[in-house]
């Protein structure tokens, strides 16, 4: 009988395994890329597993995202999702356990792709005992049975083919952290649980905790509490009057806790352009307003563009790379172009100094496109930069978590943080090789006189929220399409570099073959480019900066000693000298020789009694005058 079941979902476009009766588990390895809708391969599955159950990936292959309903002793989800009162008419599955499973649609044009960055799987997200099954999950279809002989069923009169979009209050939900769910879930865990004779005192120390410290409303803490008090064994007369009492006590401490200091924090999401954007338009309108304000090479400015565009189709991506903007000193318009991406990209998050605990929290919470100035200066301290550049590192691949044990009524509980994003880093020189690894860098220089840009004014900031407005309809109408593109990838580039590309060259594949020739190109140029620093430019910071150490000295001499002049360079903490590549520790004597190789007056010597190996301060003055 599931052949057949699975049979019919392969013909009509469903890619499917075959699962374990028993334990839901696979019985193929690498179920993901297993997966197929091949009528021989699926006869050859169930010839060997007659008995198996039906398996389908969820999320962006099959369209498919699957709300669970599940039933415990001490949890009810359909009670959760009944006090959400959403009114739908999608297909319901009954599963063995008497639980229900929601079939929506996961590419659907109602959402943008910062909302789809939440279509993943989620435990207790929309409400407690209300999983979700998106990317990276599968559900068992109808009409499967179990290894006890129960089957899962169709119960509305719709099958799959009926499912609708996400419901808005489930985005929304989706999108919200904080909610406490997973506490109040772990509270009527506890309750259920606890020994004779200790539940009332259970209930009344786990309804103080949540009123104490949730923010969920006192009646959901009540009716949940409720049940779970009288499904262990508790007199509901005394359950009523325990929960007065405590829910009481804890809402009155809670009113009592002075308001946190400064002021939440609120992303707004950008309105889509009203009607269909042309994607060659869009791209042209793009690069022109940001060469508008800094001066890009085309190649970097459709490198900008691509990864904007990117931000915008998020949920299609597995990878999302930092992108880098670089330069070797101050005044090379970095903070410009940060500031013109912040204007285009969806809900900006813009920072210079932000600790890991609010980074990871920020990421989980407010799904933004972060943007961080002065990332070289706040990661010079290295006991704290190296957990700041894990998340970074983390947050380069979706699933990217951060773990932490967060309280829970009296009760600690383990929770994951997400901290997949996309994210721009601005700063003088180089960031740690793994960091660089996992970014598409624009190296900045500065400007010349006869190059000019324009000043921000509110009226041209309307423009670049214009456009933005319209990457915005491009991405929406655009996002099912995106989601099963796969551009070819260049040769030339090497694996992380592949993957940072790859993403950007599905949104040039979508635009138009022309932009993705052209964009394979530009990928190659900047991949090549952003190996290393150019090294004049490092030469010329070098020089400036030994120049501000001479200035500093109170009686500097003829010479300086080699250590010397690192040490000192290391002190500078807007410069890369400290933590040179990224490999924590100082640059060493040998680059710098290396590095002032560009001006032919400058060599070591030897000076002194004790022979120290050293610089002549006079072979550095000529050289001051031309580049400092």
């Amino acid at each position: 009988m599931t052949m057949k079941a699975a049979l019919s979902y392969a013909s009509h476009g469903f890619r499917l395994f075959p699962v374990r009766p028993g334990s839901k588990k696979p019985y193929v390895r690498g179920w993901q890329s297993a997966a197929t809708m091949d009528e021989a391969q699926i006869r050859e599955w169930w010839k060997s597993w007659p008995d198996a159950m039906v398996g389908l990936p969820t999320g962006a292959a099959n369209d498919l995202f699957v709300v669970d309903e599940d039933v415990r002793p001490y949890c009810d989800g359909r009670m959760a999702w009944e006090n959400l009162h959403i009114a739908d008419r999608t297909p319901l599955v009954e599963t063995p356990s008497g639980g229900i499973h929601r079939y929506y649609k996961f590419n659907s044009s109602a959402w943008s792709g910062t909302d789809k960055l939440e279509l993943c799987n989620t435990a207790s997200r929309i409400g407690p005992c209300i999983d979700t099954r998106g990317d990276g999950g599968y559900v068992v279809a109808p009409p499967s049975m179990n290894a006890d002989g129960r089957c899962y069923q169709w119960t509305n009169g719709l099958d799959i083919a009926s499912r609708e979009p996400i419901p808005a209050a489930v985005l929304k939900r989706l999108n919200t952290r904080g909610s406490g769910f997973k506490a109040l879930l772990k509270a009527c865990q506890l309750i259920y649980e606890a020994p004779d004779g200790t539940r009332n005192d259970t209930l009344n120390e786990q309804a103080y905790g949540l009123a104490k410290r949730s923010r969920m409303s006192p009646e959901m803490i009540r009716s949940h509490l409720h049940a779970a008090a009288v499904a262990a064994g508790l007199d509901p007369g005394e359950v009523e009057a325990t929960l007065d009492s405590a829910l009481g006590a804890g809402q009155q401490q809670r009113a009592a806790q002075p308001p946190p200091a400064g002021r939440t924090v609120e992303l707004a999401d950008i309105e889509p352009w009203p009607e269909p954007v042309d994607g060659m338009q869009l791209l042209a309108e793009m690069k022109a307003a940001i060469r508008r304000y800094v001066i890009l090479s085309d190649d970097q400015a459709r490198a900008v563009v691509l990864w904007t565009l990117h931000t915008y189709c998020i949920g299609t991506s597995f990878i999302s790379p930092r992108l880098f903007i670089s330069g070797p000193t101050k005044r090379c318009g970095k903070t410009r172009l940060l500031d013109t991406v912040k204007h285009l990209v969806p809900r900006p998050l813009a920072t210079s100094s932000i600790s890991m605990s609010a980074m990871f929290r920020a990421i989980d919470q407010l799904q933004p496109t972060l943007l961080i100035d002065e990332v070289d200066s706040f990661l010079t301290n290295r006991e704290t930069a190296s957990d700041i550049i894990g998340v970074l590192n983390n947050g380069h691949e979706r699933g990217g978590q951060v773990l932490r044990s967060v309280a829970a009524g009296n009760d600690f509980v383990l929770q994951g943080f997400r901290v997949f994003a996309p994210t721009v880093l601005c700063g003088i020189g180089r960031l740690r090789d793994t960091l660089m690894d996992r970014s598409i860098v624009i190296h900045m220089t500065r400007k010349l006189t006869t190059e000019p840009v324009a000043e921000f004014e509110l009226e041209e900031l309307h423009d670049l929220h214009t456009v933005a407005r319209k990457a915005a309809r491009w991405a929406q109408d655009n996002m099912a399409r995106l989601a099963k593109l796969r551009p070819e990838l260049p040769a030339a580039l090497h694996d992380r570099a592949r993957d940072n590309w790859r993403p950007l060259l599905r949104v040039a594949m979508a635009i138009s073959p022309e932009v993705l020739a052209v964009s394979q190109k530009t990928a190659v140029a900047l991949a090549a480019e952003s190996d290393d620093l150019d090294d004049d430019d490092l030469a010329v910071l070098l020089l400036r900066d030994i120049k501000d150490v001479h200035d500093r000295m109170a009686a500097p001499g003829e010479h300086v000693a080699t250590a010397t002049l690192i040490g000192d360079l290391a002190q500078i903490v807007d410069a890369p000298w400290g933590d040179w590549k990224g490999q924590g520790r100082a640059i060493s004597g040998r680059m710098i020789r290396q590095l002032l190789k560009r001006f032919p007056r400058i060599r070591p010597v030897y000076y002194g009694h004790s022979n120290t190996r050293g610089y002549k301060w006079a072979d550095f003055k000529q050289e001051w005058e031309h580049f400092a």
